[in-house]
């Protein structure tokens, strides 16, 4: 049996975002791999995302998009949107919060990669599942202190 091995270029986070940036604006879909806990519970570290071209109408409240922010790009959720800028956050963030304009919007995820299928992760149902976990975030910070206080007692 015959396995296919694919290579592997690897390239600093500028120029593959640079990449990226050029493939979603020339009309194409792309993966990218999700790095670090930021989106977590929802999207976990190493997982695949499909990212497809950002349209106009995917500038919704609870969508999952790839923005321009502070020099970089960053995959997290709109978590507002008002007067031309949406408000990012990830999902395991219990503070930041990105603000960006509509023009720096590169393109919405669509799916991710788990067990060799793509899960839609854009249903309305997703969306408002993560939108109350967003507004939850106050007690999650009260659970993450008792937490943290907890575990150093033993």
């Amino acid at each position: 049996m015959k396995r296919h091995v694919r290579d592997t270029l690897k390239l600093d986070n500028e120029s593959f975002f640079d990449a990226v940036k050029e493939s979603l604006r020339a009309g194409n879909r792309v993966k990218i791999r999700v790095i670090g806990g930021s989106m977590s519970p929802f999207l976990k570290h190493g997982e695949e995302v499909v990212i497809e071209p950002m349209e106009d109408s995917h500038i919704k409240a609870g969508a999952v998009v790839l923005g321009e922010w502070k020099n970089g790009c960053v995959l997290h959720r709109i978590v507002g949107v008002g007067n031309g800028v949406v408000r990012l956050a990830g999902d395991n963030n219990l503070g930041q919060v990105e603000y960006v304009r509509f023009d720096q919007l590169l393109g919405l995820a669509t799916g991710v990669a788990r067990d060799s299928e793509v899960s839609a992760i854009g249903t309305p149902w997703r969306r408002r599942l993560a939108l109350t976990w967003y507004y939850v975030r106050p007690l999650r910070r009260v659970w993450a202190g008792i937490f943290n206080l907890l575990s150093r007692k033993k």
